[in-house]
């Protein structure tokens, strides 16, 4: 992949495989792409050149949404999830070709229609149960903390069955016993099947929880492997930790 602002290389060349099934890592310091990275994979923005594959499917160009139809979900540093309706609401309007949507067929497909929001409010209960928020479903989600808000995006991705998240930053802001919370739900889910590719700066979550380990540096893939394999890696040590061993 790359991607340029300017005489600013963001992505200068990155290629990296996320396995089926895994628990991978993307780190790096401050400024080293790893947004940029996420952005592109996500469709936010669009590859200067390169490719990215996805279950066999070219995304290069695709918009977002068609990204998220294809099976590859986002969450955010920062939530975003709408304010000012409930935490089952938030969950209730992310499934996708949802037959309510038609207006012809609220009249010629009632019956169908109400059978399936009967089956998408049984499955956001059951979601939000998994993610420890089955008893703030009422709530608006702009009442919910910063580590809630975040539980509550990790809910209303898993409403689409996504075959891979992206997770920007989950500790971020959150305080640790919410994080174990998110955490041993994206374990559980990992477990199921789901594919996982986090940005993250707690060294101590990542060294824990993932499997494979990815390396930036301005801009640049540095490193890949482990997380044995990072933590003695001079080159990882020296541009991302400072030197000293994690």
């Amino acid at each position: 992949m790359h991607k340029a602002y300017g005489s600013l290389r963001a992505v200068d060349g990155v290629d990296f495989d996320v396995q089926a099934g895994s628990l991978t890592a993307l780190i790096g310091p401050n400024g080293a792409g790893k947004t940029t990275t996420f952005d592109l994979i996500a469709g936010a923005q669009t590859c200067d050149r390169g490719d990215i594959v996805f279950d066999g499917h070219s995304l290069r160009g695709l918009p977002s949404f068609k990204v998220f139809h294809h099976g590859l979900a986002r969450t955010f540093q920062v939530p975003r999830p709408f304010a000012q309706m409930t935490v089952l609401e938030n969950l209730l309007i992310a499934p996708i070709n949802q037959l309510g949507e038609h207006f012809q067929a609220n009249w010629w497909a009632f019956s169908r229609v109400r059978e399936q929001e009967r089956a998408l409010h049984e499955r956001a209960r059951s979601v939000l149960e998994l993610c420890a928020l089955a008893d703030k479903a009422a709530l608006l989600a702009g009442q919910l903390s910063g580590g809630q808000q975040k539980l509550l995006e990790l809910a209303r991705v898993l409403m689409v069955d996504p075959k891979m998240i992206l997770l920007d930053e989950p500790a971020a802001g959150v305080n640790p016993t919410l994080l174990d919370t998110l955490m041993d739900r994206v374990q559980l889910l990992n477990a199921r099947g789901i594919t996982f590719l986090l940005i993250e700066h707690n060294m101590d979550l990542v060294m824990r929880v993932c499997s494979h380990v990815i390396v930036m540096a301005q801009g640049r893939l540095l490193a890949q492997g482990t997380p044995e394999q990072i933590q003695e890696d001079p080159r990882v040590l020296d541009a991302y930790l400072g030197g000293v061993p994690v």
